[in-house]
């Protein structure tokens, strides 16, 4: 993108210790996954003279982003465009070639995979380039491509333990030969990941909610043996039953449409904590059971719940969720606990079971909520004790 000689002019005036600070601020809110507020500054920059070649792969990465989430084609193409430039100076630039990667799946799948591929070339040991490389072939339904990826993932420990742990809890959790939703493709790949090298739960198919609308996903479920809907012709519609948001009110997908024809034909379809609230909302037959977490009080399944934590390690919880070398934003700014999210579906056990009037099981299941806190690092969680007010008042009140 070319800027107004002016604005160009002003940019390369500004002092090199703006220059630094600014280049301080785009990194501090892209770590805080704040790319709209770092975009403009990080085209100042990108833009100053002297900016290096990391400056505008920065800026290739935030346009990708902030296009991918505004549906910004002309945002998109810059990305591209910055990346290429970087690239040409410096072929192994890994950020430049997951851009190239990413934003050209959909358009040229070849010089798509040639980015991809370049870049595990450059940097065989990145789990970012090896999770980038998931994503890019579950887009395109290349299985083997995408069993290669979680392989590497998992000898590279990009997973922490916690988030492991979580996965299997919930794949555990799953009913039999459901269909599990996740909401993006880094949920999805560490539950897969888990089921693949581990091997738990092998008859649950786990399913990127997100991606559903890329043909490559539908033709990787069918190759499992799901059945989907033919994406030709299809065209997303205004529909208050659709789960995506627009300015125009909620928009009917093709993730919409495939999730309906399962529930229709009678599959056990399964909603993870990751999942999109507004799928839950617009979905009444998806079961919120992936995780247990926060369902109805009408719909709570206190005996399926304790069921759940049966054999759990609380030490497995101990610890990050995200380890020193994800880089992703959006991991990394996100409040999400999985061990905290365990126990809290623990006390709301105990608290359910309470309030069905089973003394035994409700101080069962609140022992063993306290035993995880201990074991897990959360001894300090306030929601313990609070959770044990609700138990005594719920089986005096009986």
């Amino acid at each position: 993108m070319r800027l107004p000689i002016l604005a160009l002019a002003a940019l390369v005036a500004v002092p090199v210790s703006a220059q630094v600070s600014s280049a301080d601020s785009v990194a501090t809110l892209y770590s805080q996954n704040r790319m709209a507020e770092a975009l403009p500054i990080a085209r100042r920059v990108a833009s100053a003279r002297g900016a290096g070649l990391d400056a505008r792969a920065r800026l290739a990465e935030i346009q990708l982003l902030v296009g991918e989430g505004a549906r910004d084609s002309t945002l998109l193409a810059e990305a591209v465009q910055n990346a290429e430039a970087v690239l040409e100076r410096d072929s192994c630039n890994v950020p430049s070639l997951l851009v190239k990667s990413r934003s050209l799946v959909d358009i040229d799948p070849s010089a798509s995979d040639d980015a991809q591929d370049r870049a595990v070339a450059c940097a065989p040991d990145d789990g970012n380039v090896w999770l980038a490389f998931w994503t890019v072939s579950v887009r395109e339904g290349r299985l083997s491509r995408e069993q290669d990826a979680l392989r590497a993932l998992g000898r590279l420990g990009f997973w922490s333990q916690p988030m492991l742990a979580f996965a299997r809890w919930t794949l555990r959790a799953a009913p039999q030969n459901s269909l599990l939703l996740a909401d993006g493709p880094s949920d999805a790949a560490v539950l897969r990941m888990v089921q693949d090298l581990e091997g738990v739960r092998p008859d649950v198919v786990i399913v990127p909610f997100s991606m559903l609308e890329y043909p490559g996903v539908l033709s990787g479920l069918a190759q499992r043996e799901v059945p989907v809907l033919d994406p030709a012709g299809f065209q997303p519609r205004p529909d208050a039953r659709g789960s995506r948001d627009s300015a125009g009110g909620r928009m009917y997908t093709l993730a919409d449409a495939v999730l309906d024809r399962w529930l229709e034909d009678g599959h056990v379809v399964v909603g993870s904590i990751t999942l999109d609230p507004l799928v839950l909302g617009t979905k009444g037959g998806v079961v919120d059971r992936g995780a247990l977490l926060a369902p109805g009080p009408s719909s709570f399944d206190a005996d399926a719940a304790t069921a759940s934590f049966r054999g759990i390690d609380p030490s497995a919880f101990d610890g990050p969720a995200v380890t020193p070398g994800d880089r992703d934003p959006v991991r990394r700014a996100s409040p999400f606990d999985p061990g905290g999210v365990v126990l809290f579906q623990m006390l709301q056990t105990a608290v359910a079971h309470a309030q069905e009037g089973d003394e035994e099981a409700a101080e069962s299941a609140y022992a063993q909520a306290v035993s995880f806190a201990q074991g897990s690092g959360r001894e300090s969680e306030p929601l313990v004790p609070i959770a044990r007010e609700w138990v005594d008042d719920a089986l005096s009140n009986d």
